[in-house]
């Protein structure tokens, strides 16, 4: 009787149905409290949401948290999201996945995600312009969709406009603080704006959010080297290879703070049994040249390492091979390559200053 009165009063958008409907939403009659979320959601008020929402955080009952929680990812009002994303944090595990399967179902129904993928296509065809323009589309359709910010951010980034791409990872940010792709774009985007402390900072939030977030940890492991902090650049790239043994940067990370140390035959020895994995990967090859040109810096130091001058012609030769691959393949970072830290050992070499002047094809 209950459900039809409901029904009823819902019906004719009577005042009565909202006092009755804050009653039967804690009815131990899950028929009753269906029935009651989905005449509220129909009704959309800001009353009927207010409801929603005071239920949905106070009950503990797991049928109640479920009902709530799909009604509420289905008016998708700001209120309605507000109270989705703070249940992502609750000590009560079905709320908390609840909350997060509602919020993604948010964003994906809403029409803004077609701009969104598109512009996701056009980056992948390299066209960036074009990527842009369904970005500011997606933005102007739906103002509230993380994605749209930092799918923009992420050509922005491309185009090596950090300081435009933080302001948008920013704003998606803001609008989720659980989006992993966007702390990690930002933290890209600090770093390349030389902000080291704070890149750091969210690249910690992102393995806090996914401790098995590959990108995290690679990306954080470089940002040490940066730093000249090698012990914790070597941690986090063996955490890589935790998590993915043929990781071709977790491997040659930790070959270059092999070599840094030392150790740099141990070094070599990975890069090279671990080369045919990786046919046709300039980044891979730029890398093992970085490897290649740590060990030299480790020979010039010490005239007393046998074999030296051998391994140092040897070392040259294999570093500047892979270079020049490495631009063959595709990977032109020639900036980077007359500051990169790894190479300084080979910048006085003609072959090493006519690669880095090469200009990309």
């Amino acid at each position: 009787e209950q459900t039809a009165v409901l029904g009823v009063l819902g019906q004719l958008k009577s005042p009565a149905f909202l006092k009755l409907a804050a009653s039967a939403l804690e009815s131990q009659d899950f028929s009753v409290v269906s029935t009651t979320c989905q005449w509220l959601q129909n009704d959309g008020s800001p009353a009927a949401v207010k409801l929603l929402i005071q239920a949905f955080e106070k009950t503990t009952q797991p049928n109640t948290i479920t009902y709530t929680a799909n009604a509420l990812g289905q008016v998708a009002t700001a209120e309605a999201r507000t109270a989705i994303r703070k249940a992502r944090s609750s000590t009560d595990q079905h709320r908390q996945t609840l909350a997060r399967q509602a919020l993604q179902n948010i964003y994906l129904r809403s029409p803004a995600m077609q701009y969104v993928s598109q512009g996701r296509q056009m980056q992948v065809q390299k066209d960036l312009k074009g990527a842009i323009e369904f970005y500011n589309q997606a933005i102007k359709t739906d103002p509230d969709l993380p994605d749209a910010y930092s799918g923009r951010a992420n050509v922005l980034a491309q185009q090596k406009k950090y300081d435009d791409a933080k302001k948008d990872y920013d704003k998606s940010i803001e609008l989720d603080d659980a989006q992993i792709v966007a702390y990690l774009g930002r933290a890209n985007a600090l770093s390349n704006l030389e902000k080291l402390d704070d890149a750091k900072k969210d690249y910690d939030k992102a393995i806090q959010l996914d401790p098995n977030q590959i990108l995290g940890y690679s990306g954080r492991a470089n940002l040490f080297t940066r730093q000249g902090k090698y012990s914790d650049a070597k941690q986090d790239f063996e955490k890589v290879l935790e998590l993915d043994s043929d990781h071709s940067e977790g491997i040659t990370g930790v070959a270059i703070c092999l070599a840094v140390e030392g150790k740099f035959d141990e070094g070599i020895k990975r890069v090279e049994e671990a080369r045919p994995k990786f046919p046709g990967n300039g980044l891979y090859l730029y890398n093992v040249a970085c490897v290649y040109g740590r060990a030299i810096e480790k020979l010039l130091k010490d005239d007393k390492l046998p074999d030296r001058d051998k391994k140092l012609e040897t070392f040259r030769r294999k570093a500047l091979d892979d270079l020049r691959e490495s631009q063959v393949l595709g990977f032109n970072e020639q900036e980077w390559m007359k500051k990169d830290p790894d190479l300084a050992s080979l910048r006085d070499l003609p072959e090493f200053k006519e690669l880095s002047e090469t200009k990309p094809k």
